[in-house]
Formats: structure tokens, sequence, C-alpha cells
């Protein structure tokens, strides 16, 4: 059985104290610096919770639109991507490009700004759509 806390949960209890019990406690810079922290660990702590999944579903992307190896990391397919957009051989009209950007996009938002107005409206129209 697994009873030591993982890293999200620490840094989601540490968030938690700062905003709730700390925060309260301050005013002006040092209350505004106290958000700044908390949003940083809400980052992290994202991070760590979703950003696995986004890069498998990044890499399968790019081994797909890039015809990749299986071998080849993440770092160095991103960097191909660029490379063949820079060179004009992959651009808007290569089938999976804009989907891939999108998807791409959306996976990061969801760890950076899930609160960006325009990623909530997207997320609930995907959600709603069933295609």
């Amino acid at each position: 059985m697994e009873t030591t806390p993982s890293a999200a949960e620490l840094i989601a209890a540490a968030t938690e104290a700062l905003r709730d019990e700390l925060l309260p406690a301050l005013s002006g810079r040092a209350a505004f610096q106290a958000r700044v922290v908390a949003n940083v660990l809400d980052i992290a702590r994202r991070e760590l919770e979703r950003g696995p999944a986004a890069d498998a579903a990044e890499l399968a992307r790019l081994r797909a639109l890039l015809g990749a190896p299986d071998a080849d990391p993440l770092p160095r397919l991103r960097a191909a991507l660029c490379e063949a957009i820079r060179a004009g051989r992959v651009t808007l009209d290569t089938p999976g490009l804009a989907d891939h950007l999108w998807a791409d996009t959306m996976a990061r938002l969801a760890i950076e700004q899930p609160g960006y107005p325009s990623f909530v409206r997207e997320s609930r129209a995907a959600a709603a759509d069933p295609t």
C-alpha cells in the first residue's frame, strides 16, 4: 500500500496552506508575490498530473505526422517539426498538422491556464460534441 503522498498531493497541500492560511495575513507586494507563488505551484501540480499523458499524445501525433521511427524522442520530433515547417515541407495543408497544433495548444492550456476563457469555451464545446 502506498502511504507517501505524491508530489502533486504535496504541492496541492502547500498551495492550499499558502492560499488559505498565509495569503489572508499578507497585504501589498507580499500578497501579490504569494499569489504568484500559488499560481506557479498550481502549474507545477498540473504538469505532474497531466504532463505525461499530454507528452505521450504529442509523441504519437508527431510520429504519425512526420513518419518518424518509434525510437525518436519527443524533443527531437519537436525540433524536426519546426525544421519541416521552416523548410516548407510541412504546411497547414499537410494532413494532421492543424489538428496536432490545436491538440498541443489545448493540452498546454490545460496545464498552464485552465481558466483561460477561450480554453474553457473550447473545452466545453469539445465535450458537448460527440464526434
